[in-house]
Parts: C-alpha cells; structure tokens; sequence
C-alpha cells in the first residue's frame, strides 16, 4: 500500500501525503483507450488502460475501458481484503481503497 500511496504522492507533485484530491489518475491514465473523454496525459509512462475487474461475488467482467484496479500486496485488517487502486474514467485523482481478494484485479510490478 504504502507505494501506491509514495506514487501517487511523487506523480501529484503538489501534496505531501496521499489524499483522495490528488490529481495522480490523469497524469498516470493512458492517452487513448478510456471512454467519455476520459483519457489521461501519461505523463510518468505509467500507461494505465482501463482493463476493467473480475467482481468477487459474481465472477463476471466489469467496466472495461471505464476503470482500471490494480492489486496491491497488503492485506487488510482481515485476511480476505487487499489494498488497491483505482483509476476511473470520470475522475482525475487515483483512488485507494480495498477488496474482496476474490477479485480480478491487474497486476503492476515493480522494478528493483
């Protein structure tokens, strides 16, 4: 958790902390591929299109080029939720939040 919240803080460029009035999901969205005018700038090659998720409860495909969530490696107070992030089409801020590990979620992997 703590380095979508050190990323989103760096790509901000304007708080010290994460807040969910960041304005990280346009600089991070690509610049093609969302719907509605809801494509972002790109501007750190991050490169995130709007994949959609898998839902926990029914297994079924969500809101492809709508949103993008992807998976972080921390648990939540319990051992069935994780932390993750989000970027949706109609906002400008990067979203934290958690979910049902049973979810689809993408995957980001850093490098060392």
């Amino acid at each position: 958790m703590e380095e979508w919240e050190e990323l989103i803080v760096v790509v901000d460029g304007t708080i010290a902390q994460y807040t969910s009035t960041n304005t990280a999901g346009t600089k991070l969205k690509s610049t093609n591929g969302w719907k509605e005018c809801g494509n972002g700038m790109d501007n750190f090659g991050f490169s995130a299109f709007p994949a959609g998720y898998i839902a926990s409860d029914s297994y079924s495909y969500h809101d492809d080029e709508y949103e993008a969530h992807f998976w972080s490696s921390t648990n939540n107070k319990n051992a069935y939720e994780a932390y993750h992030m989000n970027l949706d089409y109609r906002y400008n801020y990067a979203e934290l939040g958690y979910i049902d590990k049973r979810a689809g979620l993408s995957v980001r992997c850093l490098k060392n």
